[in-house]
């Protein structure tokens, strides 16, 4: 271990191989995590003086910026290039979970949060919410952990909700079958087709878009018919205006969706685990949560034809 043979400013202690610490994010100095706990960093002496710890029994050496390869000097906190921070890392323990589960000094990479580098230490074992471990979180969510983890360590710990998700910004019907919520999904898929059918009347009162559609589906009457039938309605002047501020919730809707999904994914992996193991099914949760290809097949499905059910519910009002 990095810190192993140097003491804890707080217990007087030299940590050791087996030893579980932690370090102060804004100088870097390292503590028994029960340590830290108790008192927080008492490295008052480097905040002042806007210096971080370094390794005093070891020979200063420069140091190589992760990102750009800059050479650094061993005092330097962030890299003069590229910004990125020199000293900063969160130091675990190797080994294994209760289930078998390996991981190292860092499971988990950090979260950057306004050009300073929080850097969070998770290990398996550590409880996220409710009873539930990152470990279980980390099979449950499958593959995609390491992208989910620090997000989700974010929301515990500092109760951030919010977080861009560019998949369930474009596609949140999409985003929320493939990971296995299917009832959300549907529920989504509902609410954005009823929203878009003002907008569907108007432009299929439109001549020039209802002839494209007709000359599409011309071997299909049924179709045909509804179509020549919402071309005749009179009222879509009355609707434009609706329909365009409809249009804008939609897209609201997409927005708020985009940057609440982890949120609420986050909440569908605690509730899915707790309630396995409440029925004494943990064997299950990897197979519980992860992805799904068919669900997400079925619903690119269900989503091509969305415009044949809105031409049925559109011709059954006007």
């Amino acid at each position: 271990m990095l810190y192993t043979g140097h003491k804890c400013r707080i217990c007087g202690k030299e940590f050791t191989e087996d030893d579980d610490v932690v370090v102060c994010v804004e100088c870097g100095t390292p503590y028994h995590r029960d340590c830290y706990k108790a008192e927080g960093c008492v490295a008052s002496d480097l905040h002042e003086s806007g210096r971080s710890w370094k390794d005093e029994n070891t020979e200063a050496e420069d140091i190589i910026c992760r990102r750009c390869g800059k050479h650094l000097s061993p005092d330097q906190k962030y890299c003069d290039q590229c910004g990125t921070p020199a000293g900063y890392e969160a130091v675990g323990r190797t080994g294994t979970d209760s289930q078998g589960m390996g991981y190292n000094d860092a499971p988990f990479p950090g979260t950057q949060i306004n050009e300073r580098v929080v850097t969070l230490e998770v290990r398996p074992e550590d409880e996220a919410d409710e009873g539930v471990t990152y470990g279980e979180l980390t099979r449950f969510v499958g593959p995609s952990a390491s992208y989910y983890m620090p997000r989700f360590a974010m929301m515990n710990r500092f109760g951030f909700k919010v977080g861009l998700n560019i998949g369930a910004l474009i596609f949140p019907e999409l985003y929320f079958a493939y990971r296995k919520m299917p009832w959300q999904a549907i529920g989504i898929m509902l609410l954005r087709m009823m929203l878009s059918l003002p907008s569907l009347l108007v432009m299929l009162s439109i001549p020039e878009y209802s002839e494209l559609f007709i000359t599409n589906f011309q071997q299909f009457p049924q179709i045909v018919e509804m179509l020549r039938h919402i071309a005749q309605f009179k009222g879509a002047d009355k609707i434009s205006d609706i329909s365009t501020l409809i249009s804008a919730l939609d897209t609201a809707i997409c927005l708020a969706l985009g940057m609440w999904s982890n949120y609420f994914y986050y909440k569908h992996a605690l509730r899915k685990v707790q309630e396995l193991k409440e029925s004494d099914n943990s064997d299950y949760i990897a197979i519980s949560g992860g992805t799904s290809i068919p669900l997400l097949i079925i619903f690119i499905l269900m989503m091509s034809v969305r415009f044949i059910v809105s031409l049925f519910i559109i011709n059954a009002f006007i």
